[in-house]
């Protein structure tokens, strides 16, 4: 949980050069990810409808809901 369930935050996720794995649910009002590396979530979101910024690197979905209802945003992509 980013903030707190009754007002959550926006996350900022970190990778690197390596994978970040997240094996939960997660809670947040958007979620920017920052890094050369990879995220992968392996678990359903449905329940989130931020948004999704992604500013460097891969996100890697290995569930079918797994980004929730939310737009995905791939900035400074050419």
């Amino acid at each position: 949980v980013f903030g707190t369930l009754a007002s959550p935050g926006e996350a900022l996720l970190f990778a690197s050069s390596d994978t970040l794995t997240i094996d939960g649910k997660l809670t947040a009002s958007n979620i920017t990810k920052f890094g050369a590396g990879f995220v992968t979530l392996t678990q359903d979101q449905s329940h989130f409808s931020g948004q999704w910024n992604i500013n460097q690197g891969s996100l890697q979905i290995l569930s079918p809901e797994g980004l929730g209802s939310g737009e995905v945003f791939l900035n400074g992509w050419t």
